[in-house]
């Protein structure tokens, strides 16, 4: 089966859980799910670079967390960990929902 390839794979935030020190462990089970999805996609080769989203708060309105750190900065030690470099990773950590996060990655694409 043959691979339709993309010029970027975009891993949109999830959302992280509230913790006194924010590591990759504060992703919420659907960031991480988001994250294994994109490792998977970038290994098949499906696209040479990653963007991952996310700023300092995670949902809005009753449920709005305030993060000490960007999604965007756990999510991508999340996938250093797990063997992607970080040169292929960039980080958008300026937005405040999906729409604001795709402003930057549309002028970098």
């Amino acid at each position: 089966m043959s691979l339709i390839t993309y010029d970027a794979i975009i891993s949109l935030g999830g959302g992280v859980y509230p913790v006194k020190n924010p590591s990759p462990l504060a992703l919420t089970f659907l960031s991480i799910d988001r994250l294994r999805r994109t490792i998977d996609l970038f290994k098949d080769g499906a696209a040479p670079r990653i963007f991952v989203t996310g700023g300092l708060q995670s949902a809005f309105g009753e449920h709005a967390r305030i993060s000490e750190i960007p999604q965007a900065q756990l999510a991508m030690h999340f996938l250093t960990d797990l063997g992607i470099s970080p040169d292929v990773i960039t980080k958008i950590e300026d937005g405040r929902d999906t729409i604001t996060e795709m402003f930057p990655i549309r002028r970098l694409i």
